[in-house]
Formats: structure tokens, sequence, C-alpha cells
């Protein structure tokens, strides 16, 4: 086996056909590897970044691939050069192989390579206990080269039974809470949810998104995804090459027939996935992003979804879950000086975590 570095953008962008091809035959069963969504990110955020995507090989033919790029960051206050997945620290990634091939040689390949390239490496939100990351971690070892594994947390619902079942598994605070501003919200209106999954009319959907995103708090503190260029045309590419294909899942909440909530969800093999979510401030006291979840998981239960997966980790998403994934980052540190203090520093900072631990039991 061999790697091949693709940095030119044309020859990723021509190899979609061939690359989910092989995603298929490696049966990993993740949108966020599929190559439209990949390109889909790098026309919105590739700008002062290097493309740097792996292509696995052997004698014969393409095996694998990494979607991985070169770009500047922050470890702690420190500026570095890194390696590193591209969707960085958004939805769960990985590399993929078909099924027959060596994780372990492919592991070395790469552990090699990233310590040829004497960067930072870091590979956010990769599934704990997967083949993949653990060839790699043993790789990495092997080589004594210092690394890092960050662990996290992905929440989700286990869809089994039907929607009354689950409301009543929850607390009774939170079907209370639930019952009184669904309440309070039909007491001044009327409440609708629409679920658009063709998204022919993309511009219409995109505006109540953008109409709801400048209202809500995040598009108040610029963090929005629809607040920045770079997030309109992600969203823009990624609506024209997912639209027609059905994997996305748009929810908007209409109160009084105006927009008032949002979640942009998508559909992939019995998996829903959340991926973005806000509602207008002015409605806050009405839980609209409680409200929008609950008719949502009303609506999905009868659709045989197996898995309903609210991403990253956050405080209220407890709330509807007590189930989540294991997920790691992997910092590999390189063989320099930079590499040497943030290595001292971390393997410090786990010494004293362990004595905190000592001294509270």
């Amino acid at each position: 086996m061999q790697i091949e570095v693709i940095k030119d953008i044309d020859k990723f962008q021509k190899m979609r056909s061939e690359w989910n091809a092989l995603l298929e035959a490696s049966g990993v069963h993740n949108p966020f590897l599929r190559h439209e969504w990949l390109t889909a990110w790098w026309k919105g955020y590739g700008d002062g970044k290097e493309l740097f995507v792996l292509m696995f090989k052997n004698e014969r033919e393409a095996v694998g691939f990494m979607p991985l790029m070169r770009y500047r960051t922050k470890l702690g206050i420190f500026p570095v050069s890194a390696i590193g997945f591209f969707p960085n620290h958004w939805v769960e990634i990985g590399y993929f192989l078909k099924n027959d091939c060596d994780q372990a040689e492919a592991a070395g390949l790469l552990a090699d390579l990233f310590i040829r390239e004497k960067k930072f490496v870091i590979l956010s939100y990769f599934r704990a206990g997967s083949n993949s990351l653990n060839s790699l971690i043993e790789a990495i070892r092997a080589r004594r080269a210092y690394f890092r594994l960050v662990p996290k947390i992905a929440p989700y619902i286990e869809m089994t039974g039907d929607w009354q079942g689950y409301l009543k598994g929850r607390s009774y605070r939170f079907r209370a809470e639930y019952k009184k501003k669904l309440a309070s919200l039909l007491k001044e209106g009327t409440l609708e949810l629409q679920r658009f999954q063709d998204v022919k009319n993309h511009p219409e959907v995109f505006g109540h998104l953008k109409t709801i995103s400048r209202a809500s708090w995040q598009g108040l503190s610029g963090v929005a995804i629809l607040s920045s260029e770079e997030g309109e045309r992600f969203y823009g590419a990624l609506f024209l090459a997912w639209g027609p294909m059905g994997l996305l899942d748009i929810s908007v909440l209409f109160f009084n027939k105006a927009p008032i909530a949002y979640l942009v969800g998508f559909n992939f093999k019995g998996h829903f996935y959340v991926f973005d979510t806000a509602y207008d401030e002015f409605f806050k006291e009405f839980s609209p992003g409680m409200v929008i979840h609950n008719k949502l998981l009303e609506k999905l239960f009868p659709e045989n979804i197996r898995i309903f997966d609210f991403g990253y980790e956050a405080e209220y998403k407890k709330r509807w879950t007590e189930s989540a994934a294991d997920i790691s980052d992997l910092i590999l540190c390189p063989k320099s000086f930079s590499g040497a203090v943030l290595a001292g520093l971390y393997a410090m900072k786990r010494i004293l975590k362990k004595k905190e631990g000592v001294h509270a039991s």
C-alpha cells in the first residue's frame, strides 16, 4: 500500500464517483465522509487553507481516502501549523478503506507521514473504539511519538417504541415545561411545523433560515453559520448537492405564519443527524428550541428512524437523552521545539489532574 497526497482542488472535485463508491465499499455509513459534503465545506471554508487529501493505493487502484487539510490554528494560547480533518470540530469524521485492506498497514503509513510532516496533527471527532482510530494509536505508540487523546461524547436518542412512550420516559419537569410552553404559544396564536425534504425551492427555505439566524443569539453574536459569507457559500453548495438526493431534512417552526425557529438535519440510512438549530430571541420565553425538537421527534418516531443524533456535546441536550457515543480528538505533537513544549505541558496537566483525583478521593 502507498499514500498519494492530493493538493489540487480540481483533481479532488473530479473524484466524486470514485470516492463515494469506495466509501460504500468500506461499510462506513457516515454522510460526512461523502464527497458532496466535503466539497461543500471546502467551497465555504477552504480559503486560507491547503488541501491535503490522502489517497490510499495498492498496485492497481485506490483503496481508501482521508480528507485532510493544512491550516493555522491555536492549541491553547499557542499558534501552530497543523494538519487536520476539514469539517474540523463540527461532525464525526475519520478515514475509510475497502473491507479487505490491512488497517495496521494503512495506520503505519499514516503515522510515518504525519511524523515526516513535522506539524501538529489534530484529528477531531474520531469515533472512539473504531478500528481506524485504534490502529492509528497503535502505530503512533510503536514510533514513540507523543500524542494526546481528548475524550468527548455525542448524545443520541435510540428511537424505539413510539413518541408517547418516549415522552413518558422523560422527567416530569421536562414534560410539564414542554406542555406549558406549547400551551402558551397556542394561546397567543397558531403554530405549525413545516419540513422541507426535497428542497426544490431552496431560496425560500434559505430565506427562512437567514431570517431566524439573524434574530438568534448566535446571529446577534456573529457565530451563526449564516452570519458569514463562508457559511452562506457552504449552505448554498450543500443545498445544491444534497437537496436533490433527499438527504436534507429541514424543519421550520412558524408562529402566526412567521418563522421563529429552525432545525437543519440530515436523514441518512435511518440515522437522523441534527446539524444546526436556532430560534428568534424575541420568543425565548416560549422555548422554541424545545418545541421544534419535540415536534420533529413526534413526526420522526413513525418513520423508522433508528437514531436521532444530536451531534456535539452540549448541556441542554441531556434533557432529551442519557445515551451518548464516545468520541475522541487525537492530537499528535511533532518532534520539534514547539511540539516538545506542548507535549510537556500536556503531560504536566495530566499529572496534576491525577493528583487532584487522589486528593479528592
